[in-house]
């Protein structure tokens, strides 16, 4: 879509409001099993955000095909369903930030984002590398033991990924050269794209004065909601982690960490 197009959504279709003058769009750049949907709940509180863990389009599946297969530019076009469900859905909640916490946005919506929307915040969430990996092998991520991973997570050493590793032989290496990519994936956003970039450890979201200091930084209200929510991660698929068994190999994984290392340093 246009931006002349985007312009008339804003001022024709949505009755006047400039969202593009008026909005701030949060999103953030994570792996997954890092936070995401805690950071969402912590957002959500603030009076003035419209918050999502994921909204749709979740930008999932052929659109996670395409950016793998083919450069961005040539599924711009189909990808910008995101940023006009974003501005629909902003405009009919008469409020005026909207945040949306999904990991999908490092790799199928941010170029989309920073080129049809204004006012633009991302939020750099880290984990601890291998606590990441650890819940992404109890999930059998990157297995035939899982069967929606792929519609998810960028495939390593996929045509379009920026990250080019040796032969990958199992889950432990694939985990590992994943997270990599979507390290990189951070630094390069931060690098290349004009916007307030905000790099945080989910440790730090545990802290109240911290998250009080980062609704002041966002001009968000912190309020009673907000103090009640931190310190109490969420996470739905805390229950599948019983779904899966199998034999966890310390010397697989502590050799697929030296590897992925190697090419980019994790640690």
């Amino acid at each position: 879509m246009s931006l002349n197009l985007i312009k008339k959504i804003l001022t024709v279709k949505f009755g006047g409001r400039n969202l593009k003058k008026d909005g701030q769009f949060i999103f953030s750049v994570n792996t997954g099993r890092s936070g995401s949907d805690y950071l969402g709940s912590i957002l959500s509180t603030a009076d003035e955000v419209l918050a999502f863990h994921e909204r749709k389009p979740f930008m999932i599946g052929d659109y996670l095909l395409d950016v793998e297969e083919f450069p961005l530019e040539k599924s711009f076009n189909r990808r910008e369903v995101k940023t006009n469900q974003i501005l629909k859905d902003l405009e009919h909640s008469g409020k005026k930030v909207y945040a949306e916490t999904n990991h999908m946005f490092g790799k199928t919506f941010y170029d989309v984002v920073f080129k049809n929307l204004s006012n633009v915040v991302v939020i750099h969430l880290n984990r601890d590398v291998k606590d990441t990996a650890k819940s992404f092998l109890k999930l059998r991520y990157f297995t035939t033991e899982n069967n929606i991973w792929d519609k998810w997570m960028i495939k390593p050493n996929s045509k379009e990924s920026f990250l080019k590793f040796p032969d990958l032989e199992n889950e432990y290496e694939l985990i590992f050269a994943y997270i990599a990519e979507m390290r990189y994936r951070s630094e390069y956003i931060k690098k290349t794209f004009n916007g307030k970039h905000i790099s945080i450890n989910l440790d730090q979201l545990n802290d109240i004065e911290f998250v009080e200091k980062l609704f002041l930084d966002l001009s968000l209200t912190f309020n009673e909601n907000t103090r009640n929510v931190v310190g109490k991660k969420i996470n739905a698929r805390h229950d599948r982690k019983k779904d899966f068994n199998f034999e966890f190999s310390q010397e697989k994984f502590d050799f697929a960490f030296d590897k992925i290392n190697k090419v980019y340093k994790l640690s």
